[in-house]
């Protein structure tokens, strides 16, 4: 008799434990991605992307969708590597005449540098002369060195 009321508990702990597995991979689960049903033997590396649609299926941090990253992957499988618009992408501005500064006006983004004569820190309200920058010692000459 005490093995009857004992069933109902064991069976309640047993539908409880579905067999699923709490065992964290660190790779995204087709749950997470929105993907669900895509067959893990069509998806290597598990980004939720299926092998016939990633352009990398050992890599889960590459698949369409991806942030695109300065580090010379195709990351989001469009065929172009590191755009202006990469999430880390680096702002530069133009510094024409080589003072360390660049105009805040000429700003533009991208992996490398879009010519020598750019550089990354900005605030030269002349950039026609060397002189004139926020560095430069103020000068009695009506003209607003610093």
């Amino acid at each position: 008799m005490r093995a009857l009321f004992a069933l109902p508990l064991l069976l309640a702990s047993l539908a409880a434990c579905d067999g699923a597995s709490t065992e964290d991979t660190g790779l995204p689960s087709n749950e997470d991605s929105g993907t669900e049903g895509v067959d893990p033997e069509q998806d290597a590396d598990g980004d939720g992307t299926p092998a016939d649609a990633d352009c990398n299926d050992t890599n889960a941090s590459i698949h369409p969708g991806a942030p695109e990253l300065c580090d010379g992957i195709d990351n989001d499988c469009d065929t172009v590597v590191d755009p202006p618009e990469s999430t880390d992408a680096t702002v530069w501005f133009l510094d024409a005449d080589a003072d360390g500064y660049g105009v805040e006006s000429s700003e533009v983004r991208g992996c490398t540098a879009p010519s020598v004569d750019h550089i990354t820190t900005s605030g030269d309200c002349n950039d026609a002369d060397a002189d004139v920058n926020p560095s430069a010692d103020e000068r009695c000459d009506d003209i607003d060195n610093n």
